[in-house]
């Protein structure tokens, strides 16, 4: 990893995440569904053609958030809280 970089990976449960988009986009279920399915699978090919690996390691990250658990106002603060730790972190 690069240094001073604070690598972090925000992730929900599938059928939170299809909530959240069925609500926010007025989209039914399957729609929302495979929404996700289109644009996890476009972002992971991003990933591992230009860092040779779909990002699903949990070895590659100094902070996982679960926004399911906390809300993203939370992760934000989360976030904001282990930034200083960054100029640790080689």
């Amino acid at each position: 990893s690069a240094p001073r970089t604070l690598h972090t990976y925000i992730f929900a449960p599938l059928p939170i995440r299809i909530d959240n988009v069925m609500k926010r986009f007025s989209l039914d279920h399957q729609q929302a569904a495979d929404l996700i399915q289109q644009r996890d699978y476009e972002f992971d090919t991003y990933l591992r053609r230009y860092y040779g690996s779909d990002g699903h390691q949990a070895s590659l990250y100094h902070l996982l958030i679960n926004t399911s658990l906390f809300p993203c106002e939370l992760a934000a603060q989360m976030i904001q809280q282990a930034l200083p730790v960054v100029k640790e972190i080689r």
